[in-house]
């Protein structure tokens, strides 16, 4: 069973066969689950990433098969970010990082085998 801790103002957010554990003091933990009621098993937790908390969880796109999960990353506040792809069977990341994402969203194709997103090079002053 998932216990929370009520002083850190949490609060649980249901999608599909994912649940977000609001933490409003830091960064949401995304967990996973076969059904409602089962227990949770954390997919994703950007807490651990660093630990004064510079790097977060910028955005996710599942696949519409529901076998991938890529996610931006974004250090320092950055609105740079790197994309990971992640297996969501075994809950382990790809080898392959994007990166120079910049102002981009992440749009999967229709066929699963793929997604859109855009690459800025920065500027070069002569």
């Amino acid at each position: 069973m998932l216990t929370l801790d009520y002083r850190t103002r949490s609060k649980i957010v249901f999608e599909s066969h994912f649940i977000y554990l609001k933490i409003f003091l830091c960064c949401s933990v995304l967990f996973q689950q076969k059904k409602r009621g089962d227990e949770p098993n954390v997919f994703l937790d950007p807490n651990k990433w660093s630990e004064d908390g510079t790097i977060a969880l910028s955005q996710k796109s599942f696949s519409d098969d529901g076998n991938y999960m890529a996610y931006g990353i974004s250090e320092n506040g950055s609105d740079w970010l790197k994309i990971k792809i992640r297996d969501v069977k075994s809950g382990d990341d790809l080898k392959e990082t994007l990166e120079k994402v910049k102002f981009s969203e992440i749009s999967w194709t229709l066929d699963n085998k793929g997604f859109f997103y855009a690459v800025r090079h920065p500027y070069k002053y002569l």
